[in-house]
């Protein structure tokens, strides 16, 4: 335990391979869709940390922090998009914030809650151990960000919640909106929440007792409609039909509204759709800036909003032009 009492792997025994070489299957969850959205998050973070680089004044310094709330291993499996059959392996999140380099995190922080992921991330802090401050964190997310332990009047930084899907709590997402320090990218998890909304029925009790925490209230049951279907002979029998219309923009706007309401101005209202060509609507990438001021948002916005609209869209040839530091003054 640390002095937050929160579970630290330090040391950690080194990850094992499996004796046929194989990476074990917990890891391969993506496609071309992943890519974009590692490449919008490393993107950001090279060119945030490159605009604030002359921001600390010597009387007002500040330390800049980065947190991967669900770190995982520090790398990805896909299957290899030319070579049929193969795999490849392409660095994580955690990777990739560690090799921002024109201005680094004062502070990395890497939360991860099973063991052989955490060991895993040992990798990347034995491999940066002269260069960078890496902690790692055996824990849950949401207990781990709600109790951090800072002085945000002096820190900037961000954080990168990428659940798999409804994990993060909406008191997560309120206490750190509190902090006015951390720019977010959040993950929302589309497929996730689909699963758990019956087409033609309100969600058993267990999921709307999920759903309640996910979105901080019970707004999301506005997604459903009720009707009154009166018997087909004319009949005084009644009968009250509850369902939900097709499609998933709608539980977007709901979650959206509910960080409205908390981020105010500080939410960008670009936001990235993330998917496959089987299902194009597995997730959402939404981004929330830290400080609320201006200057800050703005320079925050102006970063976010051309990789949203540019990264991953194929009939745009800037795709792959990160803004420069006079883009972003």
């Amino acid at each position: 335990m640390n002095e937050r009492g929160q579970k630290t792997l330090f040391p950690v025994p080194a990850r094992k391979e499996a004796e046929s070489g194989d990476v074990q299957s917990e890891d391969e969850f993506g496609g071309l869709w992943t890519e974009v959205k590692l490449d919008i998050v490393e993107k950001y973070l090279n060119a945030y940390t490159t605009a604030l680089k002359q921001k600390p004044h010597p009387d007002r310094p500040f330390r800049l922090l980065y947190i991967d709330a669900f770190a995982g291993s520090g790398w990805v499996v896909q299957d290899d998009p030319e070579n049929l059959g193969a795999k490849r392996r392409i660095p994580g999140s955690a990777d990739r914030a560690a090799r921002v380099d024109d201005k680094p995190f004062d502070k990395l922080i890497f939360i991860e809650k099973k063991p052989r992921r955490c060991g895993e991330l040992e990798d990347i802090r034995s491999r940066y151990r002269h260069q960078r401050d890496i902690e790692i964190y055996q824990d849950d997310a949401n207990g781990f960000l709600k109790n951090l332990q800072e002085d945000w009047r002096n820190c900037r930084g961000v954080l990168f919640l990428d659940p798999y899907a409804v994990e993060v709590e909406w008191s997560t997402i309120k206490e750190i909106a509190g902090y006015c320090a951390l720019d977010v990218w959040i993950l929302f998890p589309i497929h996730a929440v689909v699963r758990m909304l019956n087409r033609d029925r309100m969600p058993e009790k267990h999921l709307r007792k999920r759903l309640t925490r996910f979105y901080g209230n019970k707004s999301w049951q506005c997604l459903y409609r009720k009707v009154i279907q009166s018997g087909i002979f004319g009949e005084e029998y009644t009968q009250e039909i509850v369902y939900r219309e097709q499609g998933v923009d709608e539980l977007i706007d709901v979650y959206r509204d509910n960080l409205r309401n908390l981020f105010g101005p500080r939410l960008l209202k670009q936001s990235k759709r993330l998917g496959s060509l089987s299902n194009p609507h597995l997730f959402e990438l939404i981004f929330c800036a830290g400080s609320p001021s201006e200057s800050a948002i703005a320079t925050s916005f102006r970063i976010a909003a051309h990789l949203i609209d540019t990264i991953g869209n194929e009939n745009q040839p800037a795709r792959d032009r990160v803004p420069t530091t006079m883009d972003l003054l």
